[in-house]
């Protein structure tokens, strides 16, 4: 099966034209019969030679398009009407816009009423707007509802599709209508991916499976679909919830998010940030809270905050429409979040014009998602970069009574971005501890080294300017011992220190005042600001000392 949408400014042929290759009428309202025109979206399809091409007719007018969005979620390709006689009008350009930056490359145009018309250059006119976009896949057709011949038109869809570029859609099905029907109960429909799974189906939030009762498609009851298909499914009365418009059918379980990251699509402009803007997410939409620019790898990235928590899904193409502006902008959904701490640090360092990476968006990662990283340890069905969770394995040891004082989940959560539920499989990936009550114990089991710690000890060098100690050399098991025991401290990446030397800091910030500067703790150490900035960033992680002023000027904290 292949699914289709309809496009077009309002009143230019796109119902009529879908019941002239079906023979069936798709505004069924009586609004919609009383006013003439399409305000629900409307399903139908036609058979050629066994194959099935599945149509979803959408509203042309601009009081429906929320409606029209909504028809074009997941659909391989689209049937875009332009008037012969009125032309490109303002809906034309305004469904153009959105298909472009929802990345749909695959129109077949179809200009309508040529019976009437008297200018034949309307071809060359779009073949010059299109010129630009030089990814489509797309055919043109002119067709008279009185003159042309139904067969030929079909046939001329049939052959165009079979040369269609592929979409490739996260595995997924948005609901666009529910009904109830006598004797069968609630049923929904909507457009489903080619690899959408009808064996596993989650709804938005819930942590357990719907219980489906049937899913048909255009002809039969179905137990799995290989193309993307119009599908009608019904469910058995003991679900606890049931879909409603707007909700995401997808095989994996799902959370609400209030932050998401968006990477613009190569058709796409920078959308003006001030006014009112809505996003379209398959058939949900609602509006922005705020937006703003990230620099992200000589990248824009969107940074996108909702009012309520909305459920999303990777790599789901979004449409964002400034109705200030009526600007259109297009992207994939590349990461989530609902940890203010790592959005805040993301925005200041945005803003500091440090350098940011995609890989600093992510946390975790999607087993079938895990990009140009090739080392991962897998936490709580997911992944997380070797080096990352390495990372996070060193703090947590060299910060053992700061940790527990705060909280594990807390200061994972806020230190690290670390949301809550994978907080006890990262604790049980890290070897020789165990979390008990939001603590850290260390394992009684695992004995110092004594003589190994002595040989680093004494490589390092006696005073504060410290050698600088390759650990790889050791055995990895006694090294973590010796750090879980706070024999050792990682300061940062180039700086290790011992118990010792610990213990020397805290000697000088007994000797300085209350309050003190840089310049105070170099003059009393005789430290470069190699090493000064270092220790004293590690005596406020400890919570020994407190940066107050940007100067680095530091207060001595009460024990």
């Amino acid at each position: 099966m292949t699914v289709l949408a309809t496009a077009g400014h309002v009143d230019h042929g796109k119902s009529t034209l879908v019941n002239f290759l079906t023979g069936q009428e798709t505004d069924r309202l009586d609004e919609e019969k009383k006013r003439g025109l399409t305000i629900n979206l409307g399903f139908t399809y036609f058979e050629y030679q066994n194959e099935f091409v599945s149509i979803v007719d959408v509203p042309g007018h601009k009081d429906y398009f929320k409606n029209t969005v909504a028809g074009f979620s997941n659909v391989d390709a689209v049937l875009f009407c332009i008037d012969a006689v009125q032309g490109w009008s303002q809906q034309s350009e305004e469904h153009f816009q959105a298909l472009i930056n929802l990345d749909i490359k695959n129109i077949f145009f179809v200009f309508t009423k040529i019976d009437k018309m008297e200018n034949r250059n309307h071809i060359d006119k779009l073949k010059t707007k299109i010129s630009n976009y030089t990814t489509f896949n797309f055919e043109i057709l002119e067709y008279s509802s009185i003159k042309s011949d139904r067969n030929e038109v079909q046939i001329k869809i049939i052959n165009y599709l079979k040369n269609i570029i592929k979409p490739s859609y996260p595995p997924c099905l948005w609901v666009d209508r529910t009904f109830n029907i006598d004797g069968v109960g609630k049923v929904v429909t909507g457009t489903a991916s080619k690899i959408f799974n009808l064996e596993n189906i989650f709804v938005d939030c819930d942590q357990t499976k719907l219980d489906i009762r049937e899913v048909q498609n255009v002809s039969n009851k179905i137990k799995s679909i290989s193309s993307s298909s119009r599908l009608a499914i019904s469910f058995k009365k003991n679900n606890e919830s049931l879909p409603e418009r707007g909700s995401l059918l997808t095989n994996q379980l799902n959370q609400r998010y209030r932050y998401v990251f968006i990477e613009e699509n190569d058709a796409s402009d920078e959308i003006t940030t001030k006014g009112t803007i809505r996003i379209y997410m398959g058939t949900g939409n609602c509006i922005v809270k705020n937006i703003q620019y990230l620099n992200i790898e000589q990248k824009k990235v969107l940074l996108i905050e909702f009012n309520n928590y909305q459920v999303l899904i990777p790599n789901q193409t979004i449409l964002l429409h400034n109705l200030s502006t009526n600007e259109f902008y297009g992207g994939k959904i590349i990461e989530a979040s609902n940890n203010y701490f790592h959005i805040k640090k993301l925005v200041n360092d945005s803003k500091n014009e440090n350098f940011l990476s995609i890989d600093d968006l992510h946390i975790f990662y999607e087993k079938e998602n895990p990009l140009n990283i090739k080392h991962f340890v897998e936490i709580h069905n997911k992944l997380i970069p070797k080096k990352k969770f390495e990372n996070i394995s060193i703090d947590i040891l060299n910060n053992l009574e700061k940790v527990n004082s705060i909280g594990v989940y807390e200061y994972l959560f806020k230190v690290h971005f670390v949301e809550t539920e994978f907080v006890e499989d990262l604790c049980k990936a890290i070897a020789d501890i165990k979390l008990s009550n939001n603590q850290i114990f260390l394992d009684k089991n695992s004995k110092v080294n004594e003589t190994l710690y002595l040989k680093i000890n004494s490589l390092l060098s006696q005073d504060l300017n410290v050698n600088k100690v390759d650990l790889s050399n050791f055995n990895k098991k006694d090294i973590k011992t010796l750090f879980m025991n706070e024999y050792l401290y990682r300061i940062d990446s180039n700086l290790l220190i011992s118990r010792e030397h610990k213990n020397k800091l805290l000697q000088v910030i007994e000797e300085l005042p209350n309050q003190f500067s840089v310049s105070d703790f170099k003059n009393l150490t005789n430290l470069s600001r190699k090493y000064s900035i270092p220790y004293l960033e590690f005596l406020d992680k400890l919570n020994i000392t407190s940066k107050i002023d940007s100067d680095g000027t530091r207060k001595k904290l009460k024990k």
